[in-house]
């Protein structure tokens, strides 16, 4: 089977894509310069033409009036040198009788004209034989007004003739300019498609790249990346599929990485962390006081290492899929942001914050530790971001059948150039927080996993001060809720 012709890269696709568009341009425009060049020759022709009628016409009423004058004066004083003089008038009549007869005009313009011809021969025959106090050349210069009067009916008639070539002319003319505009109008059009469909086989290569990297920068690895184009952007897709399996590869990696030593270290850290609790009980034997506080120490720290460790399974447990599909319930937000401020409580007065609620009685349909994630991940940023002594307002609203949670701290707020990257795993921003234990970058990440599970949004909104963190769910009871539920 015979493969389709493909260009082998993007400059010869453009080059074929500006001879499609140039074709029938350059065909319309040498069209219309030969129809032009055709009608300009032909005018000419038409008013040398004119002009060589109109002038043979002038001449032949001249010559007849400049002949009958001869001839009366030779009738008149009788002397046969006048005749000279009518002989070299004739001469120039002939010759605009000839002119004349080159032409194509009507019948009757014909007859006219041979009838013109015949009587000026028997006047000349009479004047040429007979006497001039005769008879016959008396009748013979009679002749002369009625040779007149058919020699200025020649000339109307040949201005008649004169005029109805020019209206042809601009018939002529007229019908060219209708099919100069007819062409034109097939030809633009024509011109333009074909300018849109060169366009488009120069873009669709260019935006399947760019979708393709785009896949990529937002970690979609599964769908190979496939170019249909000129070879050379093909090759380029290649490269790209090739970029895909190497990422993929490397999440792979990272996935199983983060799955080892998350479960090696979670070992050790159980038996430090019951260690220092036993320490702290003094189950071993009184401790001094600069010994309690060192156990103290010992077992906050501990609690801090367990929940970055479990931040980092439950993030390898969400890349990799691994949560099992649980039947929607229906949550009061309301308790469980309750819950949640309990289970805060004393970093909140570690730093002397004060927290203002503005609760409403939302019910969202989902998983209840996943909403407990949420809320806890939002309001942990922002006591870590908090300055000591500030105030933290968490805001439940409802809004367009959406539940919405808004929690606004004082801190120093998100740089415009990072709101889109603060979600992104193990992402630290520039901001510095006020606590003492650097954080993992997943909280914001699983916070966004857990909303788009539940067909939510979660983004960082305006704020005069601080930063503000704004997530949108579906009320129980709406579509979205329902196709959620399903």
């Amino acid at each position: 089977m015979k493969k389709s012709f493909r260009p082998t890269s993007v400059l010869q696709l453009a080059l074929i894509a500006f001879a499609l568009v140039g074709v029938p341009l350059i065909v319309a425009l040498v069209t219309a310069t030969l129809a032009v060049d055709r009608l300009a020759t032909e005018s000419q022709q038409s008013i040398r033409q004119a002009a060589r009628i109109i002038d043979s016409g002038r001449a032949l009423v001249e010559e007849i009036t400049a002949m009958e004058r001869s001839a009366r004066q030779f009738q008149l004083l009788g002397d046969a040198e006048l005749l000279d003089g009518y002989r070299s008038r004739r001469e120039n009549y002939l010759r605009a009788v000839a002119a004349l007869a080159l032409h194509e005009f009507s019948d009757e313009y014909r007859r006219t004209l041979a009838d013109l011809r015949a009587q000026e021969q028997a006047v000349f025959a009479v004047l040429s034989s007979q006497p001039a106090s005769s008879p016959e050349t008396a009748d013979a210069v009679a002749r002369f007004p009625a040779m007149g009067d058919a020699a200025r009916r020649i000339l109307a008639d040949s201005s008649r003739a004169i005029g109805q070539a020019v209206e042809n002319t601009r018939r002529q003319a007229a019908a060219t300019q209708r099919q100069l505009s007819w062409q034109a109008l097939a030809v633009i059009p024509a011109a333009l498609v074909l300018a849109v469909f060169g366009t488009l086989l120069i873009a669709r290569p260019v935006r399947q790249i760019d979708r393709a990297i785009r896949r990529l920068g937002s970690g979609q690895f599964d769908d190979p990346v496939q170019i249909r184009g000129p070879r050379d952007l093909e090759e380029l897709g290649e490269r790209l599929d090739w970029l895909r399996l190497r990422l993929l590869d490397l999440d792979a990696q990272k996935v199983r990485f983060l799955r080892h030593v998350s479960h090696e270290l979670k070992t050790p850290l159980t038996a430090i962390r019951e260690g220092a609790q036993l320490l702290s009980d003094q189950v071993t034997g009184q401790l001094t006081p600069a010994q309690a506080e060192i156990a103290a120490i010992l077992c906050k720290s501990s609690m801090q290492l367990q929940r970055h460790i479990e931040a980092l399974l439950s993030f390898n447990t969400i890349v990799q899929g691994l949560d099992q599909p649980v039947m929607p319930e229906p949550v009061d937000v309301g308790p469980l942001l309750e819950q949640v401020l309990g289970d805060q409580v004393v970093s909140i007065k570690a730093k002397g914050l004060r927290i203002e609620t503005d609760p409403s009685a939302l019910t969202v349909p989902g998983d209840r530790e996943q909403l407990r994630v949420v809320l806890d991940n939002l309001l942990s940023n922002a006591i870590k971001y908090s300055p000591p002594g500030g105030r933290i307002r968490v805001c439940l609203r409802q809004q367009d059948q959406q539940a919405v949670i808004e929690v606004h701290d004082e801190g120093p707020g998100i740089d415009h150039e990072e709101r889109a990257m603060v979600f992104q795993p193990f992402y630290q921003g520039s901001a510095v927080h006020n606590g003492h234990v650097k954080g993992t970058g997943l909280g914001l990440a699983i916070t966004q996993e857990y909303v788009r599970a539940h067909r939510g949004s979660i983004e960082v909104a305006e704020a005069r001060q601080g930063a503000c963190l704004r997530v949108h769910l579906p009320l129980a009871g709406g579509s979205e809720a329902e196709e959620a539920a399903k």
